[in-house]
């Protein structure tokens, strides 16, 4: 898929130059930046949410249920086949 990304000119001439050196392309980089931005912004997203969820857990808003009684209800085995 082909996008079109307008760049202010010394963030091409870093590329430029970067790409350069490294015997890469620009498009390498820029993919590159934009997949740890969006990593960035998922590790962010899910951080709100378990901060979220903590804070309902210590206002007693919800409560948690212990591992044993989860595997328990849906029968999972542990490693060694132990049920419970």
């Amino acid at each position: 898929m082909s996008v079109l990304v307008e760049l202010e000119k010394d963030h091409l001439e870093s590329l430029e130059i970067l790409a350069k050196e490294n015997s890469k392309t620009i498009n390498y980089y820029i993919s590159e930046a934009i997949e740890k931005y969006l990593d960035d912004l998922e590790d962010a997203y899910f951080s709100k949410i378990a901060e979220e969820r903590l804070a309902d857990i210590e206002s007693g808003k919800s409560k948690t249920i212990p591992h044993s009684e989860v595997k328990k209800e849906y029968g999972i085995y542990d490693w060694m086949g132990w049920k419970g």
